[in-house]
């Protein structure tokens, strides 16, 4: 029994040799895919023009201060939609064409993208726009451009204009909306293009696909030689 177990182990062992050897006699074809993948990489994130993050935080109005300026509950319902939180109606005029279209008549960003319609620049704003909110519930504002500047701008912006909207539809009654805790500044360094994630990416892909090719090249090589 012992010794059919030993023999066993021998042909495992074999087996998964077999199985590594057209990767280590093609190494040079895995090598080669990595190289390449890795330069072209690295040129086409040097071409790629730098991306600036600014992010504004607020503050959602708390339900107390709210219940004690409406005159009945009646009217807070009435004002904000059942079932939804102050917190989701405040991201949800952030995340509203009527928002979105006035950030892109104010900046002009039709230009700025190289659009020829408004809905166009309005998609490509919602892009580069992330709405998130933490465990604390504040809510942050991250705008992504080329010019560090009009991305800190266009956050405030999204902010400055609560306070309008608000008043054009009488959804909440204390004024001002949301208490600002950081107004968005300007970025002193780029937040992208990530070259080294994107090299780690398309190294550890390049590699996969060089053993992947290896086994293939390795079967045609044998056969042609047999």
């Amino acid at each position: 029994m012992a010794v059919w177990y030993r023999i066993s182990k021998m042909n495992e062992e074999i087996n998964i040799i077999d199985y590594l050897r057209p990767i280590k006699n093609k190494w040079w074809v895995t090598l080669s895919i990595f190289l390449v993948a890795e330069v072209t990489s690295i040129l086409i994130s040097v071409r790629q023009p730098k991306i600036y993050e600014s992010t504004a935080t607020i503050f959602p109005p708390k339900i107390e201060e709210i219940d004690t300026l409406s005159t009945t509950t009646f009217e807070i319902k009435r004002k904000v939609p059942m079932g939804m939180s102050h917190t989701q109606s405040i991201i949800a005029i952030f995340k509203s064409k009527r928002m979105t279209r006035d950030i892109v008549e104010k900046f002009g960003l039709m230009n700025l993208y190289n659009t020829q319609f408004k809905s166009d620049a309005v998609k490509k704003l919602e892009n580069s726009t992330n709405i998130s909110v933490s465990k604390e519930g504040v809510i942050s504002v991250t705008v992504s451009s080329i010019d560090p500047k009009l991305a800190s701008e266009i956050a405030n912006s999204y902010v400055g204009n609560l306070d309008k909207i608000n008043n054009e539809l009488k959804l909440f009654p204390i004024k001002p909306v949301i208490t600002v805790l950081d107004s968005a500044i300007p970025a002193d360094r780029p937040s992208g293009p990530k070259v080294k994630l994107c090299m780690l990416i398309i190294g550890m892909f390049s590699i996969l696909m060089g053993i992947l090719i290896s086994f293939p090249m390795d079967y045609i090589e044998k056969r042609k030689k047999s």
